[in-house]
Formats: structure tokens, C-alpha cells, sequence
């Protein structure tokens, strides 16, 4: 990644989103990587729509539903 912070930050959580996808390949389908990525992401820009939106399904998606409904 060349500026994380471009865009507010957007690149950093499409990074995210592409990780903790299906496994594909050997950076996607890590969801501990994906959560690095979406806590950067909300460091960048903590009140955007879709860092917030994408890690709390990611959250939900493993069972942290009491952290996902807090963002």
C-alpha cells in the first residue's frame, strides 16, 4: 500500500474487505489480518460509514456481537 490514509482512509478498508474474503490466495481469508486492517482504517477516519459498516460484520460474522453492535 503506497498512502494508507488516501481518500480518508478507503484504501486501507478495501484491503480489509479483499483480506478477510473467501481463501483465495495467501492474503485473502486471514480475518486476523482484516481485523489490523479495519482498526487502521478507523484510526484514519473513525466516523466513516464503511470501515465501520465492514468490521462490525466481520465481527458479527465471528461471533462478537456484543463489540459489533458497539461501532
Amino acid at each position: 500500500m503506497i498512502n494508507p490514509t488516501a481518500l480518508n482512509g478507503s484504501i486501507t478498508t478495501r484491503w480489509a474487505v479483499f483480506t478477510q474474503g473467501p481463501g483465495m490466495a495467501d492474503r485473502f481469508g486471514d480475518k486476523a489480518k482484516a481485523k489490523e486492517y479495519f482498526e487502521k482504517a478507523l484510526a484514519i477516519n473513525p466516523n466513516g460509514i464503511d470501515p465501520n459498516y465492514f468490521y462490525a460484520d466481520l465481527l458479527a460474522d465471528q461471533g462478537e456481537y456484543a463489540k459489533a453492535a458497539d461501532i
